[in-house]
């Protein structure tokens, strides 16, 4: 893996909630930092395993930074920071970590419902592509 893609957003490339936030963050990433992969993807499944991940769940976003991977709330405050959101992080952090887990867990079991479902994974576009591991 190349050395510069050390912040790398895995997320669930049918999930309409994911892929919004996904273009969320490439547009407030202004220092391009974070790089994408979809948990469907062939890239993903070999990194993950790779590096004992249980790549099995889709139900959650994953973040790996400088060596770790973290999930759920952990994760979305982690990204926030790296993009420079460092006061919606903290403002996030202020809430109980069961609290956050359970709020998360809801959101993620009905995501689908609430949001909708693609039926394929998402493509970047040309502006994209190098920000998107395959």
């Amino acid at each position: 893996m190349n050395n510069a893609h050390q912040n790398i957003v895995f997320f669930d490339g049918h999930c309409n909630l994911c892929n919004g936030a996904v273009d969320f963050l490439i547009r407030h990433d202004k220092r391009q930092s974070l790089y994408f992969c979809s948990l469907q993807s062939d890239f993903a499944q070999k990194f993950l395993k790779e590096n004992n991940y249980n790549s099995g769940k889709i139900d959650t976003i994953v973040f790996y930074q400088n060596g770790h991977f973290l999930e759920r709330s952990d994760a979305i405050i982690a990204i926030l920071k790296t993009i420079g959101y460092k006061y919606i992080a903290k403002f996030l952090n202020l809430f109980p970590s069961n609290f956050s887990v359970i709020v998360y867990n809801l959101v993620a079991k009905n995501r689908y419902k609430l949001f909708g479902k693609r039926e394929t994974c998402r493509l970047p576009s040309e502006n994209e592509k190098e920000r998107f591991l395959v």
